[in-house]
C-alpha cells in the first residue's frame, strides 16, 4: 500500500514532532519493544500519523445492541483499539485477556475509550459477524465492538487493516487524545499501560518570560520532547501530552530585560487556542 502524497504544513510538522516524542516515551515505558514490527519492516504500523477514521459497517455496544464508533468523535480521549479474529490463537492466548484487563480498568473512565474490531482477512467462514457478540460474551467485554471483513473474492484485507497497516492479529493500537497513533504492535504490557494512564496528570513545572524554556512533562515521568520553530522572532517549542500538543511564546515588555509575559497555546485543527498567560 502506498501512502498518499500531501503537502506538510507547519502545524502538521508540529504535530508530527510532538507525536514522535510521545511514541518514544511510551516505548521507553516498556509497553512493547515493537521488535516484531521492526522485523516486519516499515510497511507495518503508522506510529506518528493521525489515526484514520474506522470505515466499519457493523458495531455493537457492550449489550450487543447496534451502535457506532468514531475516532473523530472520541477526540480528546485516549483510544485503545484491538484488532482480532475469532480463530486467531494469539488473540485468545493474550490478546483478549489483555483487552479484558484494559477494558475493566477503564470502565466508566472518561479518559479512555476501549474498542475491539474483528479485522477479517482469512477464515471468512469462522471469523463471522456473529462471532463478535459470541466473543464479547465469552470474555465479558464491556466495550463497543465491530466487524470489518475483507473481500474473500478480492483484496482480503479489510479497510482497518489497510488504513492502519496492521501486521495481522492480534494487533494493538493506542491513539492519544490529539488523534495521533502513538503505539502499535502485536502485544502491549497492560499493567504498565494502565498504571501510566491512571497515575499521571498534567503538570506545569517551569516558565521564563523572555528567552523561555517551556517545561511540560505533561505526564510525570515522561522526558519532555521539544522541537524548535521560528515564529515572529520568538523561539517556539511544542510538547505532547495526553491532552494534545502545546507550545508557548514569550512577549517581552520592551527591547531588553526579563519582564514580559509567556502565553501557552494548544494546537487545534483550524486555529490554536490560548489556554494560559503567565506574567
Amino acid at each position: 500500500m502506498h501512502a498518499r502524497t500531501r503537502t506538510i504544513s507547519r502545524r502538521d510538522w508540529l504535530r508530527g514532532a510532538a507525536a514522535g516524542g510521545t511514541a518514544a516515551a511510551i516505548s521507553s515505558l516498556g509497553l512493547g519493544t515493537q521488535t516484531a514490527v521492526a522485523q516486519l519492516g516499515p510497511r507495518y504500523g503508522i506510529v506518528g500519523n493521525k489515526a484514520p477514521e474506522l470505515e466499519v459497517g457493523y458495531w455493537i455496544d457492550e449489550h450487543g445492541e447496534p451502535s457506532h464508533f468514531s475516532v473523530a468523535r472520541a477526540r480528546g480521549k485516549w483510544i485503545y483499539l484491538k484488532c482480532f479474529q475469532n480463530w486467531c490463537p494469539g488473540c485468545h492466548a493474550h490478546g483478549f485477556p489483555t483487552l479484558k484487563q484494559v477494558a475493566d480498568a477503564f470502565y466508566g473512565d472518561d479518559r479512555m475509550v476501549v474498542v475491539g474490531v474483528q479485522t477479517v482477512f482469512e477464515g471468512f467462514s469462522t471469523n463471522t459477524q456473529a462471532a463478535v457478540r459470541e466473543l464479547q460474551l465469552r470474555y465479558e467485554l464491556p466495550i463497543t465492538m465491530g466487524h470489518d471483513p475483507g473481500d474473500p473474492a478480492g483484496d482480503h484485507r479489510p479497510s482497518t487493516m489497510r488504513d492502519y497497516r496492521t501486521g495481522g492479529t492480534p494487533w494493538m493500537i493506542v491513539i492519544d487524545p490529539s488523534g495521533t497513533v502513538v503505539y502499535n504492535d502485536f502485544g502491549i504490557d497492560a499493567d504498565k499501560f494502565i498504571s501510566h494512564i491512571k497515575s499521571h496528570s498534567l503538570k506545569w513545572l517551569s516558565k521564563a518570560p523572555l528567552v523561555f524554556i517551556i517545561s511540560l512533562p505533561l505526564f510525570l515521568g515522561f522526558d519532555v520532547d521539544t522541537r524548535a520553530d521560528q515564529e515572529a522572532g520568538n523561539r517556539t517549542y511544542v510538547a505532547a501530552s495526553e491532552y494534545g500538543q502545546f507550545y508557548a511564546k514569550s512577549i517581552p515588555n520592551g527591547r531588553y530585560g526579563l519582564k514580559g509575559v509567556t502565553k501557552v497555546y494548544q494546537v487545534g485543527e483550524k486555529e490554536d487556542t490560548l489556554i494560559q498567560t503567565y506574567p
